[in-house]
């Protein structure tokens, strides 16, 4: 008879705990959905305003690149050269050419790659 009693009492908060999780996984759903369809514009950016994130970004890979003791010093010449040349052609580029594809690949090579 108490082995019964126990199954019952065991069924019955097993059934409790599954409807208490049930709703609470609605309820985070529910307020995922709300969050997610209330966001906040993004700001645009200017133009100096990306160049220098881009520019600072490259700074950092710089410093990463010295601080490192095993970096082979031939590959962070190498490295170092590229990011001189991108530091020249970057800021003219987003002059001459905003719209365009290749200065569109640019800016989201750094931030795909670089932030």
């Amino acid at each position: 008879m108490t082995m019964i009693i126990a199954t019952a009492i065991f069924l019955i908060a097993v059934i409790g705990f599954a409807i208490y999780m049930k709703k609470n996984k609605a309820r985070d759903t529910a307020t995922k959905q709300s969050a997610s369809t209330s966001f906040t514009p993004k700001e645009e950016i200017s133009p100096d305003q990306e160049y220098k994130i881009i520019l600072d970004s490259l700074l950092k890979l710089n410093i990463l690149m010295r601080k490192d003791i095993d970096f082979p010093t031939e590959m962070t010449g190498e490295i170092e050269a590229i990011i001189d040349d991108l530091m020249v052609i970057t800021p003219s580029m987003m002059e001459r050419y905003p719209g365009e594809t290749l200065t569109y690949e640019i800016k989201k090579i750094g931030r795909d790659h670089l932030y």
